[in-house]
C-alpha cells in the first residue's frame, strides 16, 4: 500500500552563488534553516492553443516560461558568535539585496561580481519528504515581523530558475542550537522618538523583482534582479500626543531603530535612519487608542534604508 508524505517533513537549504543561475549544493551541515508556511510552487506558463477549427474542442496547449518561486517564514535569531548569524540565513538575507559586511547587512545598489544586479543570488534547495525542489540564481524580498513577547520572523520570497522535481532521499541536517530572542525589552525608536509604546512593528525591504525574459535561455528567463526598493513598515504605538500628526504632515524623517535580544552573539538591531510617517489612523487596543502608523524608510546617506546588524 503507498505511504502518503508529511508535510512536516520540510526542509530548506540555502547556499550563496559564485556566478548566478550556476547552481551550488547547499551543506547539510551548515546551510539549512528551520522554516514554516512552505509555499513551493514551480510557475508554469500555460500556452493555449484554441483556434478556429471544425471542431469546438480545444487543442493541446503547449508549454511557455518557467520558473519557480517560494515563500518561508524563519525565526530572527544568532548563532551565539558575534556577527555571524547563520550560514543559510546569510544567503538568504544577500539574495534579497542585503550584503554582509561582518554581521552587518545593508543595502547595496551597485552590481555584485558574478551576478545580474545588487544581490548575491542563491541556490535554494526544498525538500517535502523526499520530492526535491531546487532553483538556481534565486533573488527575493525580505519583511520582518516583530511583535512584544514572541519570537521574531523573517517571512521571505524568492524566484528563481525552475529545475525539474526529482524523488531523493530527506537530507539529515545540522540546524542551529541557540534560543531565538523574544522581543522584550527592544528599546524602541520610533521617527526620533525613544518613548513610545508599540505591539507590533513591521519592516518590509520592498524590493522591486525584475525577470529577464530571453529567448536564447532555457526556459525563456535569463534571470531575476532587483531594480529598485521601497522600503516600508507598519506600528501601533500609543497615542500620547499630536507629535505624530505633525510629522505625518510636515513630512518629519527621524531614525527609527528596534532590538532584538540582549545577549551577545543573539542581538539584532534594525535601525531604518530615516524613516517617515505615510499614513496614521486611530486604533483601539483594549480600550487605549493607539495609532495605526505606516511608515517609509528612506536613504539617508545612501544604502542604508534599512540596516539588519547582528551582534
Amino acid at each position: 500500500m503507498p505511504q502518503p508524505l508529511l508535510s512536516k517533513k520540510t526542509f530548506i537549504g540555502i547556499k550563496s552563488e559564485t556566478t548566478q543561475g550556476t547552481a551550488l549544493a547547499p551543506s547539510a551541515s551548515t546551510d539549512y534553516l528551520l522554516a514554516m508556511d512552505v509555499e513551493i510552487k514551480p510557475n508554469i506558463e500555460i500556452l493555449e492553443r484554441d483556434y478556429a477549427n471544425s471542431f469546438l474542442d480545444r487543442r493541446s496547449h503547449s508549454i511557455g516560461k518557467k520558473y519557480s518561486t517560494l515563500k518561508f517564514k524563519t525565526e530572527l535569531k544568532g548563532t551565539g558568535t558575534v556577527d555571524t548569524p547563520e550560514a543559510g540565513f546569510t544567503a538568504a538575507l544577500q539574495a534579497c539585496g542585503l550584503i554582509n559586511a561582518t554581521g552587518l547587512f545593508s543595502p547595496v545598489s551597485t552590481y555584485q561580481s558574478g551576478m545580474q544586479g545588487p544581490a548575491i543570488s542563491a541556490t535554494i534547495y526544498v525538500y517535502r519528504d523526499g520530492l526535491l525542489h531546487s532553483m538556481a540564481g534565486s533573488i527575493g524580498n525580505v519583511k520582518f515581523t516583530l511583535e512584544a513577547g514572541k519570537i521574531g520572523f523573517a517571512e521571505f520570497e524568492f524566484s528563481g530558475s525552475y529545475i525539474a522535481v526529482s524523488s531523493t532521499s530527506n537530507p539529515t541536517p545540522t540546524f542551529g542550537t541557540t534560543s531565538p530572542p523574544i522581543c522584550y525589552s527592544s528599546t524602541l525608536t520610533l521617527v526620533g522618538v525613544a518613548t513610545e509604546i508599540a505591539s507590533k512593528i513591521e519592516i518590509d525591504l520592498g524590493n522591486t523583482i525584475a525577470q529577464r525574459d530571453d529567448v536564447n535561455s532555457a526556459n525563456g528567463i535569463l534571470g531575476f534582479t532587483i531594480t529598485g526598493r521601497s522600503s516600508k513598515g507598519s506600528i501601533d504605538p500609543e497615542v500620547i500626543d499630536a507629535a505624530a500628526w505633525t510629522k505625518l504632515v510636515a513630512g518629519t524623517s527621524g531614525n527609527t531603530v528596534i532590538t532584538l535580544g540582549s545577549v551577545t552573539g543573539n542581538k539584532i538591531v534594525f535601525t531604518m535612519a530615516a524613516t517617515q510617517y505615510t499614513d496614521l489612523s486611530y486604533g483601539d487596543r483594549s480600550g487605549i487608542l493607539t495609532h495605526n502608523a505606516n511608515l517609509a524608510f528612506n536613504q539617508s546617506s545612501g544604502n542604508d534604508c534599512i540596516t539588519v546588524n547582528f551582534n
